[in-house]
């Protein structure tokens, strides 16, 4: 597919925020993370897969894995987070914090692994 295909398919858009705390604390330790907002209204595409399932004395859960991409060029990085992922008329389809932590380049786009920041 070429990359004008892949933008065609992006029809989220997401609020990617960057930790911009620099240097240390009192004791040497890296500060409290200060997230602001890096891109808005990013294009992207969001879906979520299930990535197991657990039972367990009766009780069984479902774990979920949020995947999404982007359009190559996308200044993105892994420990970025997303605060937001909503569609063009701005409904909100994942609510964040999702923190990226898996981050692959492919030739027309930009595919991620999220996961919901405690």
């Amino acid at each position: 597919m070429s990359s004008a295909g892949v933008i065609g398919v992006m029809i989220h858009r997401a609020t990617v925020e960057r930790d911009t705390a620099a240097g240390a604390n009192d004791w040497g330790h890296p500060p409290v993370p200060s997230y602001e907002a890096h891109l808005t209204e990013q294009r992207c595409y969001a879906w979520e897969e299930q990535s197991a399932s657990i039972t367990d004395t009766g009780k069984s859960v479902i774990l979920r894995t949020v995947h999404a991409v982007m359009p190559i060029g996308t200044e993105i990085a892994e420990g970025d987070r997303i605060s937001s992922i909503t569609d063009r008329a701005g409904n909100r389809i994942f609510a964040g914090p999702l923190v990226v932590t898996s981050l692959a380049r492919h030739p027309t786009h930009i595919e991620m692994i999220l996961e919901r920041a405690s």
